[in-house]
């Protein structure tokens, strides 16, 4: 996407399924194209322990899970800035 004259942006919203341990995802794109994108998610526990995983966005909509013995304190997506995008992320509580 270095070549459009848009660039990613996500709006991301999760929470913590206690009952199933795992994180639940929504991601939407905002931009007006679909791009496809690899992220990386980092989720960090209450004793700052960092546990990042690898994520695959294709879609307009993206619905997603990821295993999570405790809920995060935080999650931060793309926590090297690898990537070129705007990113909005909330926490459903």
């Amino acid at each position: 996407w270095l070549y459009r004259s848009e660039n990613p942006s996500l709006q991301i919203s999760w929470n913590y399924n206690a009952p199933m341990k795992q994180v639940d995802m929504t991601i939407t794109q905002q931009s007006s194209s679909d791009f496809s994108l690899e992220l990386e998610v980092e989720r960090i526990d209450e004793r700052g322990k960092k546990i990042r995983s690898q994520i695959t966005v294709n879609q307009k909509n993206t619905m997603l899970h990821i295993a999570a013995d405790s809920k995060p304190v935080q999650l931060v997506v793309d926590p090297d800035c690898r990537l070129l995008m705007e990113t909005v992320v909330k926490e459903i509580k």
